[in-house]
């Protein structure tokens, strides 16, 4: 049995790895039209869009992620393969492929303000992709696209959702989940003031990523903290 799931995994492992070599005809606004009429008929998206990411993180992970870790797609692997990123994302519980169509829309498509990378930062959280619930706490959070569930809901519910989303994220190793989860602690959003778990938080982000931009990002909340970059 554990034969075959290995099987199984690998299978699916190689058929991700195939996208690039997908010529899909179209440009790409046309096929991202494609990706959101069928986002349309799926109730299921509008459904998780609006929960609370931490609450349905992992919710739809397979089993066989368990075998083989899940891993964003490059973008421009997306931009050429827009059907199969999203068929991954959906048929294939591939929370990375979710996570990169997302960052593709909300570049490229999401000038107008809709909510699909939002929706589909959701599906990338439930999918168990940690990153995808940091973007979609983060789209709670800034309010930058029309309609979010979220929008009218008292301010206290929005922060805890927020707290609790990005310590998630955190615990899954997303970068900046911690250096979200830090900033939580450093203004009492969601949780008491901390200065030291946001530090905590700030230094985990660090050691995760050191060159990344949520380190960057971290780094400039320790200050704030006037406390040292390490331990």
């Amino acid at each position: 049995m554990l034969r075959r799931l290995v099987l199984c995994a690998a299978l699916a492992f190689a058929a991700g790895s195939a996208l690039a070599q997908t010529d899909e005809a179209g440009t790409l606004e046309e096929r991202l039209e494609q990706v959101y009429e069928t986002m349309d008929a799926d109730a299921t998206f509008v459904g998780q869009y609006a929960q609370c990411p931490a609450d349905i993180h992992a919710t739809q992970r397979s089993l066989w992620r368990f075998i083989v870790p899940d891993e964003s797609l490059s973008d421009a692997v997306c931009e050429e393969a827009t059907m199969s990123c999203y068929e991954r994302c959906t048929q294939s519980a591939a929370g990375g492929a979710c996570f990169s169509l997302a960052r593709v829309i909300q570049r490229r498509g999401g000038e107008d303000g809709s909510p699909y990378h939002q929706q589909l930062f959701a599906r990338s959280c439930a999918n168990g992709f940690a990153a995808g619930c940091t973007n979609r706490g983060a789209g709670i959070r800034n309010g930058d696209h029309r309609g979010d569930p979220f929008a009218d809901l008292e301010r206290g519910t929005v922060e805890a959702c927020l707290y609790r989303s990005f310590k998630v994220a955190c615990e899954g190793d997303d970068p900046w989940g911690c250096t979200m989860h830090g900033r939580s602690y450093q203004s009492g959003e969601g949780v008491a003031q901390d200065g030291e778990q946001a530090a905590r938080h700030f230094r985990r982000a660090c050691n995760l990523s050191p060159n990344g931009e949520a380190c960057r990002n971290a780094r400039v909340g320790l200050d704030d903290l006037g406390v040292a970059n390490s331990d």
